[in-house]
């Protein structure tokens, strides 16, 4: 029997964790803002805003999460949206300012900046590529609340972009809330969603 597990440990082939190639943080001072100033003119960032609200609507009518390519996230702890970008006509850029607007928005929200990154890695036989904004309630009004618990605002806050061999792939804006007796209640994400999206 030994031998039957020694002969079958040893078939087994070993995979190793993809590690990433490309780990970077995003230089948000060198920011290319002459670009995203003329990409914002052209205004594309107002149909992806018009697509994702058309998708929460059509949720409350619905009620059905996914239209048109949108994943609608809503639960106790995660709240927010999904888009498949296979099939929606935006390019790389569009996404990567997107992000970058959604990311200035919130940070407007008395948020402060966490993470930002891009990671690339291979997952065979691909190339994926990944931008991500982390945003946690500012630490200075972070404990200003009546009852001495800590304020989370609407939780915890990752925009990310998925780019596959170039492509976009998704992109995503998430509110991560704690459900903790030290944290105050999650603001309505809609009231989020409202502020971020116009």
């Amino acid at each position: 029997m030994v031998n039957f597990f020694k002969k079958l440990f040893k078939s087994q082939t070993v995979r190793k964790a993809n590690i990433p190639f490309l780990h970077e943080a995003i230089d948000l001072k060198n920011y290319p803002l002459a670009e995203f100033l003329l990409w914002q003119k052209e205004e594309k960032w107002k149909a992806l805003i018009e697509l994702i609200d058309r998708a929460f609507s059509d949720k409350l009518i619905t009620g059905k999460s996914v239209t048109e390519s949108i994943s609608i996230m809503n639960s106790t702890y995660a709240n927010g949206w999904l888009v498949h970008c296979g099939e929606q006509d935006f390019n790389d850029t569009d996404y990567k300012h997107f992000a970058y607007l959604l990311y200035n928005k919130v940070k407007s929200l008395d948020y402060t900046l966490s993470l930002a990154e891009v990671r690339s890695q291979e997952r065979t036989p691909n190339i994926e590529t990944i931008t991500k904004y982390y945003l946690k309630p500012s630490l200075r009004n972070r404990f200003i609340s009546d009852n001495d618990l800590a304020n989370q605002l609407y939780g915890n806050i990752t925009i990310s972009y998925k780019c596959v061999n170039g492509r976009p792939f998704e992109f995503k804006f998430e509110a991560h809330a704690y459900l903790d007796s030290n944290y105050t209640v999650p603001l309505d994400f809609a009231n989020l969603k409202d502020l971020v999206l116009v």
